[in-house]
């Protein structure tokens, strides 16, 4: 951080504070994590650029068109961020393409070496960030990968003791949303060191697919076993046991297969594959359970099925660290006019909240002027990136 001020006020750049919140942007988490952070962060900056000095170029004097032009694109990004690829990079482009098109200058050539400097010291930044932390002192996430897919299994197989308990009407040591709530904690963890692996090991990028997939399952089996638990009031008065005779046979196979995946993990090894254990139901005592006791136990059939094939992709053997590339089976791509409801209302959100900041600046005028054109979105990005933190005023 002192060499990125030193930097950017050596040459009397316009803000070199830019360059040093981007080091201490970028520096949080692991060097992984940093390095992927840096990236994404330059992507969205130069896109920003563009995006910027397109909207300023194109709408000098027309304001209801840059702000309907300036509305379709925010909605694009906010869409884009909300997925599952390049979230930051995203959101980078967003807020500073706030920046750029509400900046205080007096000309289209100073909101040129706005951006310009904006651009400059952001990638000052990273470069040096990158240059220090990857000859100065250098650190590998492969430690941190495999540790958190330790933590990983073990939260699962927690997860499912405190529901075999339930099942059974034992009592539990740990309640199961805590243990959920650390398992959700864990696997956001064990996502992020995928990331920031994966920016430093060619083994790991090249079993990408393949980490991601046992990052996709294990969130499968995390909200299966949710919906498990949240249905056992309805298996309330149902003898399990005598319905379902193979169930407790196949808890004990997927307990051994949590148990001895967490042991030869630790020496880059794989656990013997899960054994077919077959769910059976007694039809005789079926036929004396009422329509919703019925419907409950087809729910619990289902999930637990589901819940077999999820623990199987997500300990699915690996081979080591990947010195071959991994073929992963073919999914069905969906079409391009499907829309994710969800990530359409928060893109409504932040274009409402750009609305209601020109609006405030138009015809109230508050301190801060065309500030608030950029404060209100950029607030409505953060918490379109972080929904648990979504404040339910601001909900539309």
């Amino acid at each position: 951080m002192v060499l990125s001020y030193y930097v950017a006020m050596r040459f009397s750049w316009l803000n070199p504070s830019w360059a040093a919140i981007t080091v201490a942007v970028v520096s949080s988490g692991d060097i992984g994590q940093s390095l992927g952070k840096g990236v994404l962060r330059a992507k969205g900056t130069l896109l920003a650029f563009l995006a910027g000095l397109f909207f300023i170029a194109v709408f000098p004097q027309d304001r209801w068109l840059m702000l309907l032009s300036l509305s379709i694109f925010l909605f694009f990004v906010t869409y884009k961020m909300t997925g599952k690829q390049g979230q930051y990079a995203w959101f980078v482009t967003g807020f500073v393409t706030l920046m750029i098109v509400t900046a205080p200058v007096e000309s289209p050539a100073d909101s040129f070496e706005f951006a310009a400097y904006r651009a400059l010291e952001t990638l000052t930044g990273i470069g040096i960030w990158t240059l220090i932390s990857v000859f100065l002192w250098p650190q590998s996430n492969i430690d941190s990968l495999q540790k958190n897919g330790r933590r990983l299994i073990g939260a699962q197989k927690q997860l499912l003791d405190i529901y075999r308990s339930k099942l059974n009407n034992q009592e539990t040591a740990v309640d199961f949303h805590t243990a959920h709530d650390e398992a959700v904690k864990i696997l956001a963890q064990f996502g992020q060191s995928i990331e920031a692996a994966n920016f430093e090991s060619i083994g790991v990028r090249r079993q990408f697919p393949y980490w991601q997939q046992r990052r996709e399952s294990s969130q499968s089996y995390i909200t299966i076993l949710a919906r498990l638990d949240a249905g056992l009031p309805d298996l309330h008065g149902i003898n399990i046991a005598l319905i379902m005779p193979t169930l407790e046979p196949l808890f004990t196979e997927l307990d051994r297969l949590f148990t001895e995946e967490l042991i030869v993990s630790e020496e880059d090894m794989s656990a013997c594959p899960l054994q077919p254990v077959a769910l059976n139901l007694n039809k005789e005592l079926i036929g004396d359970l009422d329509h919703f006791q019925r419907a409950a136990l087809e729910v619990l059939f289902n999930d637990l099925h589901r819940c077999s094939g999820y623990i199987k992709e997500a300990l699915r053997p690996v081979d080591g660290m990947g010195s071959t590339p991994m073929t992963m089976p073919h999914r069905a791509s969906k079409s391009v006019l499907s829309l994710d409801p969800d990530r359409v209302h928060s893109a409504l959100f932040v274009v409402a909240s750009l609305w209601v900041g020109m609006l405030l600046w138009i015809y109230l005028n508050p301190p801060g002027h065309i500030g608030w054109m950029q404060l209100l979105p950029t607030v409505a990005l953060l918490s379109a990136q972080m929904p648990h933190i979504r404040l339910p005023l601001f909900k539309l």
